[in-house]
């Protein structure tokens, strides 16, 4: 693959560490923390979902994929192993990038991806150059999203397909009904410890979407790599994951992060009653995967 004809300047003018070309030089200290176990405690993004998008025809190996918010590669990596279709990952956190660059190089692959630490709002390609953008779990921290929408229209091409994934709550009722308040009550645990809360600051639901309505055509297709269950429901965030003592689970302090559970569990109990783990049994997150073909 000739990177020099998709990116905006050669490779030899990025900053270069290990197999990672470095566009900015900021760091993201939260994903940086949690990069060693990131992938044991997240959704597995199954070879399925490459075999689905591939055999549909909706990635094709003539394709150039760029994996916005790439992280550790779980999003595009079976994109360039298994297919050999180039792909431009592009991520903030140096030590995320590593492990993506860990699984290329075990694969023997690492010539079919660029691995670059840069800014989702000023990415370095030129415009019209990718035919896929996969962006997963980002678009939701960033509170000035639109930035990085016009950002993927302008790198995407004409009927080029954005691969947006994001977690959903099953069963949807309890979202606003139960879900938002138990989220609540564990930031404010945390904030009382000196924690700051997370930046979950991106657009919601129903304005998202159509906001994204303006640029792109949704796919309607149904296929089950395309909602996939999440790592840990809620029942193992308060009652398994709270009690280990690594800090291979949380991005936080095991120690804070366990007294935070131990007096939401409490304040729980309070507001629902004892009736409140047979709800937190009913509960749990799925990615679900849309897809949409740029207008």
């Amino acid at each position: 693959m000739n990177w020099d004809r998709i990116l905006t300047k050669r490779l030899e003018e990025f900053g270069r560490q290990g197999g990672i070309y470095v566009d900015v030089a900021s760091e993201n200290e939260v994903y940086d923390h949690i990069a060693e176990h990131y992938d044991e405690t997240r959704e597995v993004i199954p070879d399925s979902f490459f075999d689905f998008l591939v055999e549909r025809g909706i990635v094709r190996r003539n394709h150039v994929v760029l994996d916005m918010g790439c992280g550790t590669g779980r999003n595009s990596y079976g994109f360039a192993i298994k297919y050999d279709i180039p792909v431009v990952g592009i991520d903030i956190s140096f030590s995320m990038l590593q492990k993506y660059h860990q699984k290329l190089s075990a694969a023997g692959k690492e010539k079919n991806a660029i691995l670059i630490k840069g800014s989702a709002f000023a990415v370095p390609m030129i415009s019209g150059t990718a035919d896929v953008c996969t962006c997963f779990a980002l678009i939701h921290l960033i509170s000035d999203y639109e930035k990085v929408i016009a950002e993927i229209l302008r790198i995407l091409k004409i009927d080029g397909k954005f691969i947006a994934g994001g977690m959903e709550i099953v069963p949807e009722d309890m979202e606003g009904n139960w879900i938002g308040n138990v989220w609540e009550l564990y930031y404010d645990s945390l904030e009382k410890q000196g924690v700051v809360r997370p930046s979950h600051v991106g657009p919601k639901g129903k304005v998202f979407a159509e906001y994204l309505q303006n640029y792109f055509s949704k796919e309607i297709l149904t296929d089950p790599c395309l909602r996939i269950p999440a790592k840990y429901s809620m029942r193992g965030f308060l009652f398994e994951v709270s009690n280990r003592t690594d800090s291979n689970l949380v991005s936080i302090d095991p120690d804070i992060n366990h007294r935070a559970v131990t007096t939401l569990r409490a304040r729980l109990k309070d507001i629902y009653g004892p009736d409140y783990e047979e709800m937190v049994c009913n509960f749990r997150s799925q990615m679900r995967i849309n897809i949409f073909t740029r207008k």
